[in-house]
C-alpha cells in the first residue's frame, strides 16, 4: 500500500527532492497535499502532475491565480499559513515532510504531531524554536519525527540499533560561502558572495544562515531536541569537502560516522522508508574521487553566531526563539539590500540583550517571542524605536514596504492629532475617541472632530448609532449552544480555541469580559473580535476559501463631486459596481452573507424601527454634498 504525503513547501529545495523521490517509487509513495509560500505557478504545475487532493498558497495574495489555473481539476485550493496547519493535520495522509523555512514550519509541526502522523522533518526552527513543547508532545501523540537535515539524518542512522551510552555528537560543518576568508574581509561581503555555497545548492534562506554559521547553531540546538544530548556533549568540526555529514562518538571511543555525496534525495529517501533503505542504483561514492578528507577547529570569533545558539540552548525557555526571530528578520534585510552581512549578527544580539525571557514558555509566550523578537532587530537595523512598530498597523506597513517593488519610493506621512486608539477627541480623532463620546452622549463633541459632520449628524438624528454591546446576547447564545466542531469548522478558529470561547461564554456577561478571558498573548484582542463577527455569521473556513476573491463592489456612500469618477469606475471595473442592492443577484453567495451581516449589525441601532432585516434593498447610498 502507497503511504499518503503531505509535502509542505513543495516548490523549495527539498520539497522538489522530496517529489523526484516521489516519482522514484511510484509504487510506494503518492503526493496528496502540497503547500506553498508565494510559488503558486509552480504549485499548479505540481498539483496537475500528482493530482493532489488539496494545495495551499500560504500568501493569500496568489490565491486567485491559483484556483483559476486549477480550475477543471478536482484539487481543493487554499490559502493563508492556517490553512498549511490544517492539511498537515487532515486525515488523508500518514506522512507529513516540513519542508517549509523557518518559525512558520512551528504551528504545521504542532498541527501535524497533534494528529499522530509520522515527521519527516526540514524544518530545524521547529525544534529551534519549540523543541520544549514539540518533543513532549509527540511522545504524547506517539507521532515519530524523522530528520531529515543531513547532519541530524547521519546522527540518526549511527544511532540506529545502538544501546551503548553516547559520549558526545559531532556536527560537521561546511563553513558556508565564506570560509576562506579573513574576519577582516567580511565587512564588505555582498548577497551575491553570500548565495554561493562551495558545497550544497539551497534555498536563499538557508544558504545565508549557512554563511553565517546560524544554520550550524540551529542544528546543535535541533540535536539536543532530537536525541536528548546536553549541549556540552555536542561538538562541532570544519569539514570542507561536506563527505562526512555528522558522527557519534561511543564511550568506549568508538566512532560511526555516515559519509555520503553532498545530496539531499539520500536523508530525504531515508526518513520515508525508514527503517528500508531506498534502491538507488546510480548512487556510488568513489572514494578516490575524495583522495583527502579534512577537519579543523571553527573559529568561534569569525562566526560568532555558533556559541550564541550554544548560550541560548544553555539558557532555554524563549531564548532561541528570540534568535530566530531576530535572526529571519535579518537575514530577509540583507537580502533585501537593506542591511550588511555583518549587521544580522549584531541584529540577533540586540534582540538578546532586549528581549523578554520566559523560563517555561507555551506556544503563546513563543509566538510574543517571536513578535517581540523581529521587533527589537528592525529597530536595530532600521533605527527604528522597537514601541513603535509595536503599534496597530505597524507590522502591515512594514510588509506592505517589503512588497513594494524597487521603481516605487515609498512616502511616509506621520499621522498628527491622535494615536489609533487615543480615546481623547480632537481636530483628528481616532474612531475609539468618536465612538466614545457618542456613547456618553457627546454628539456636538463628535461632530468637530470627523470630516464629515453631516453624515455622522445624519445617523445619529435618525437613531442609526450602533451600540458596542447590542449584538452580546446574540453572541453569547451562539456560542454557548454551538458545540466545538461547529465552532472549529469557523474561519480563523485554530488551536482549540473553540474550548476557550465556549467556557468563557458560560460565565461572561459582556462582550468586553469575554474577550478578556479568550485573550492571551498569542490571540489578540483584534483577532478574537473578528472570530465572534465570524460566530455570529456563521462564516466557515470552508466559506472563506471557496470565496477569497470578491464578486462585487459596493458603493456606500460618496460626494456629489465624486460622481462621475464613480461612473467611470463602473464603466471599466472588471466586477459588478453595486449602487442599488436590489438590483444585483440575490442568490450570490457572498451577497448573502453581506445582508445577513447588515441585518445582524441592524439589531443593535438605538431606533427600532430601523432593526427590520433587508434595509440593504431599500436604503441608498449616502450622498455627501462636500
Amino acid at each position: 500500500m502507497r503511504q499518503r504525503l503531505a509535502i509542505l513547501g513543495s516548490t523549495g529545495s527539498i520539497g522538489e527532492q522530496t517529489l523526484d523521490i516521489v516519482r522514484e517509487n511510484p509504487e510506494r509513495f503518492e503526493a496528496r497535499v502540497l503547500t506553498a509560500r508565494s510559488r503558486w505557478e509552480r504549485l499548479a504545475e505540481q498539483a496537475r502532475e500528482f493530482d493532489a487532493d488539496a494545495v495551499a498558497i500560504a500568501d493569500e495574495r496568489h490565491y486567485a491565480p491559483l484556483r483559476d489555473a486549477l480550475a477543471g481539476t478536482d484539487t481543493k485550493v487554499y490559502a493563508g499559513e492556517e490553512a498549511v496547519a490544517q492539511l498537515a493535520a487532515a486525515g488523508d495522509t500518514e506522512v507529513v515532510v516540513n519542508a517549509l523555512v523557518g518559525y512558520a514550519g512551528l504551528a504545521p509541526t504542532v498541527a501535524a504531531i497533534g494528529a499522530g502522523k509520522k515527521l519527516a522533518l526540514a524544518n530545524k526552527e521547529s525544534l529551534v524554536v519549540g523543541g520544549a513543547c514539540v518533543m513532549p508532545l509527540a511522545r504524547k501523540h506517539r507521532a515519530p519525527i524523522i530528520p531529515i537535515d543531513s547532519e541530524h539524518s547521519a546522527i540518526f542512522q549511527c544511532l540506529a540499533g545502538e544501546r551503548a551510552p553516547v559520549r558526545r555528537l559531532i556536527v560537521t560543518c561546511s563553513g558556508g560561502a565564506f570560509r576562506d576568508l579573513r574576519r577582516e574581509e567580511l565587512a564588505g561581503v555582498t548577497v551575491e558572495q553570500a548565495l554561493r555555497h562551495p558545497q550544497w545548492r539551497m534555498g536563499a534562506k538557508i544558504t545565508i544562515d549557512s554563511s553565517t554559521l546560524v544554520n550550524k547553531g540551529f542544528e546543535v540546538i535541533e540535536a539536543h531536541w532530537l536525541f536528548g544530548t546536553p549541549a556540552e556533549r555536542i561538538d562541532v568540526v570544519l569539514h570542507p569537502q561536506s563527505i562526512v555529514h555528522s558522527m557519534v562518538e561511543f564511550e568506549d571511543g568508538a566512532i560511526k560516522a555516515q559519509l555520503g555525496t553532498p545530496d539531499m534525495r539520500m536523508p530525504i529517501s531515508y526518513a520515508l522508508m525508514y527503517p528500508d533503505r531506498a534502491a538507488r542504483p546510480g548512487e556510488r561514492f568513489d572514494f578516490l574521487a575524495h583522495p583527502q578528507l579534512t577537519f579543523a577547529a571553527v573559529d568561534r570569533e569569525k562566526y560568532p553566531a555558533l556559541e550564541i545558539a550554544y548560550d541560548c540552548l544553555r539558557r532555554g525557555g524563549t531564548a532561541a526563539c528570540t534568535m530566530n526571530g531576530a535572526n529571519e528578520t535579518a537575514v530577509g534585510a540583507f537580502l533585501a539590500r537593506r542591511c550588511a552581512w555583518l549587521d544580522i549578527v549584531r541584529a540577533i544580539r540586540h534582540a538578546l540583550e532586549h528581549a523578554s525571557f520566559v523560563a517555561s514558555p507555551t506556544l503563546d509566550d513563543y509566538a510574543a517571542a517571536d513578535a517581540e523578537a523581529r521587533a527589537l532587530a528592525a529597530e536595530q537595523l532600521a533605527g527604528i524605536p522597537a514601541d513603535l512598530l509595536a503599534q496597530p498597523n505597524a507590522a502591515l506597513a512594514l510588509e506592505y514596504l517589503q512588497a513594494l517593488p524597487e521603481t516605487l519610493v515609498p512616502v511616509p506621512i506621520a499621522r498628527r492629532g491622535s494615536g489609533y486608539h487615543d480615546a481623547s477627541l480632537s481636530a483628528l480623532s481616532s474612531a475609539t475617541a468618536v465612538r466614545a463620546a457618542l456613547a456618553r452622549g457627546g454628539l456636538t463633541a463628535a461632530l468637530a472632530a470627523v470630516p464629515s459632520p453631516e453624515a455622522l449628524r445624519a445617523a445619529e438624528e435618525s437613531g442609526l448609532v450602533h451600540e458596542e454591546e447590542a449584538l452580546t446576547q446574540a453572541l453569547l447564545y451562539r456560542l454557548r449552544t454551538a458545540s466545538p466542531a461547529e465552532l472549529a469548522a469557523l474561519y480563523g478558529m485554530d488551536e482549540g480555541l473553540e474550548n476557550r470561547f465556549i467556557a468563557a461564554a458560560q460565565t461572561c456577561s459582556t462582550r468586553e469580559a469575554l474577550l478578556d478571558c479568550v485573550k492571551t498573548r498569542r490571540y489578540t484582542r483584534a483577532r478574537l473580535s473578528r472570530l465572534c463577527a465570524y460566530a455570529l455569521l456563521n462564516l466557515t473556513r470552508d466559506f472563506a476559501q471557496t470565496h477569497r476573491a470578491p464578486d462585487y463592489a459596493r458603493v456606500l456612500g460618496f460626494r456629489k463631486s465624486a460622481a462621475p469618477l464613480l461612473k467611470t469606475i463602473n464603466q471599466r471595473s472588471s466586477i459588478p459596481l453595486i449602487t442599488k442592492a436590489a438590483n444585483f443577484d440575490r442568490s450570490n453567495p457572498l451577497f448573502a452573507l453581506d445582508v445577513l451581516a447588515q441585518d445582524l449589525w441592524s439589531l443593535g441601532v438605538s431606533n427600532p424601527s430601523l432593526r427590520a432585516s433587508g434595509r440593504d434593498f431599500t436604503t441608498s447610498p449616502a450622498i455627501l454634498s462636500r
